[in-house]
């Protein structure tokens, strides 16, 4: 089990990795798969009560689950082709897999100011049809609904604590990575900009891997 390319979005939650991750995907080419690690979670929260209340309590999916996603992924890939995981890694455990099953393995930290992802985060909600995330007051880009919710990380009562652990574990993720080469993309600038440096580094360094 392993995959010849895999590209990696990291960062703190409200950086726009998922975001990223979905406009990187028809730029890298149509063998190219994506696994966003959050969402897959969280469809599998909705029939499973323990893993959903853990998730809105703003805490880590065990270890075994997300292994196991990443490791379907794998098995989905394209011989020829190559995967975009957001949100993976995010602990020690994961990195580990990693280097024992990417064969050619780059890490993108989209790197955002702390201030600037928390309003981000204040102002997201998930669709209430279909799961995928939207801007307060917007409709679902996927489905068109206009019905949305907060999730349940993100409610003020959760957030701040949660945000706290994840810059904690961004700072250990960046420690446990320091033998990898990671890019860095500026995530403060617009949408439009973060996409094209993105796809700009990592087209690049896709040529020497």
């Amino acid at each position: 089990m392993s995959v010849a390319k895999v590209v990696s979005l990291i960062g703190l939650p409200g950086a726009g990795k998922t975001t990223l991750a979905k406009a990187l995907l028809p730029r890298l080419g149509s063998n190219w798969t994506y696994l966003g690690t959050g969402e897959a979670l969280r469809a599998s929260g909705r029939s499973d009560s323990a893993l959903r209340k853990q998730l809105d309590g703003g805490y880590m999916a065990p270890e075994t689950m997300v292994r196991l996603l990443v490791a379907n992924a794998i098995d989905s890939c394209h011989a020829d082709g190559g995967l975009i995981l957001d949100g993976f890694p995010r602990s020690a455990p994961q990195v580990a897999f990693a280097l024992s099953h990417f064969k050619a393995w780059i890490v993108l930290h989209l790197d955002v100011r702390p201030t600037v992802a928390l309003r981000r985060l204040r102002s997201r909600r998930l669709c209430d049809d279909c799961g995928a995330s939207v801007k307060a007051f917007s409709l679902c880009p996927d489905c068109g609904s206009s019905r949305s919710s907060r999730r349940g990380e993100d409610a003020p009562e959760v957030l701040q604590n949660r945000f706290c652990r994840e810059r904690l574990h961004l700072d250990e993720l960046l420690l446990l990575l320091n033998k990898t080469t990671i890019l860095e993309v500026n995530g403060n600038t617009p949408g439009r900009t973060v996409i094209s440096r993105a796809t700009e580094v990592v087209s690049s360094a896709l040529l020497t891997t």
